[in-house]
């Protein structure tokens, strides 16, 4: 008796994943149960992340973080390394005050030994984005005339020379830097950063959804598919 196939349609990814080592989406159940404080990484490789304090959870995102509540990375080192290759995105909804959104690490503990703010909301409602050069941080403006109360994709490419800055999808500041990055690298989100960009390094007040980490330098396309992908998680 012949054996007879049907004909299935596999989904395509809602996300570039090339590259992709680290990633969280509090949306997503598998990612993140609605208890506890495990933030399981979507990206396959194991790279589970952690949020302390009064944070709470309202799908899509994590909300209400205190000045010492924070989202943690699992160490990223084994994967960035050598020139540094690496983009970052994070999605990111500002709700009154100015302060880091991102920040670098080499080691668990934040705010101490080797760090600095990578991403930050300034007073003036814009969003600058940089890397550690040595001596201190190269930053520039990713966008400007931000809205609290609103999503914002924010993403940052560093190609091994030049620091690429985006939200929405769209092309903000570039810069040029010697990237000099810690052997082992933790992403910390919210938490305050004393060496900052501009305004003191505070901790943010905003609510956090997806968040993404890959060991190369998207193109300014997959910054923008990834955009178009994701924004109806956010009503955009």
């Amino acid at each position: 008796m012949p054996l007879r196939f049907q004909n299935s349609t596999l989904s395509q990814p809602s996300y570039v994943q090339r590259g992709l080592i680290s990633h969280f989406d509090p949306s997503v159940t598998t990612c993140y149960s609605g208890s506890g404080t495990t933030l399981n990484d979507l990206s396959g490789n194991g790279n589970n992340g952690l949020f302390t304090g009064s944070v709470t959870f309202a799908s899509p995102s994590l909300n209400d973080f205190g000045s010492s509540d924070y989202i943690r990375t699992a160490g990223l080192g084994s994967y960035i390394s050598g020139d540094a290759h690496h983009t970052t995105e994070v999605w990111f909804n500002n709700l009154a005050n100015q302060g880091v959104i991102a920040s670098w690490c080499g080691q668990t503990t934040p705010n101490a030994f080797y760090h600095f703010s990578h991403m930050e909301w300034q007073s003036d409602n814009s969003v600058r984005i940089g890397l550690w050069n040595g001596t201190g941080i190269s930053h520039v403006a990713a966008g400007t005339g931000l809205s609290d109360g609103t999503w914002y994709q924010f993403v940052g490419t560093y190609d091994g020379t030049t620091l690429r800055t985006y939200v929405n999808g769209v092309a903000g500041g570039t810069v040029n830097l010697n990237f000099d990055h810690p052997a082992n690298t933790y992403i910390f989100l919210n938490h305050e950063d004393t060496t900052d960009i501009a305004e003191g390094g505070t901790w943010s007040q905003g609510s956090y959804g997806i968040f993404r980490v890959y060991n190369r330098a998207l193109t300014a396309a997959e910054v923008l598919d990834n955009y178009n992908r994701t924004k109806g998680t956010y009503g955009l």
